[in-house]
């Protein structure tokens, strides 16, 4: 198994929901604080089987770093 999280700051997600046509109700700065609030403790429970990458960076470097985790530890 292997969980990977991208981690990008909550300003910056509610930046990216501004290019959507419609919003869910979820999706203010509260509740995505909360939410990532309890995904940063579920992560310290699967440490040894989870890949946390910096959700800014550019989508070819993400995929660069996904591959390159799954063909040195798989």
């Amino acid at each position: 198994d292997l969980l990977i999280y991208l981690d990008i700051p909550v300003k910056t997600s509610l930046e990216r929901l501004t290019n959507r046509s419609f919003q869910e109700v979820y999706e203010n700065e509260i509740k995505l604080t909360k939410v990532k609030q309890i995904y940063q403790k579920i992560l310290d429970n699967y440490r040894d089987i989870s890949l946390i990458i910096d959700g800014t960076q550019e989508q070819q470097m993400i995929h660069q770093q996904i591959v390159e985790f799954i063909e040195s530890n798989f």
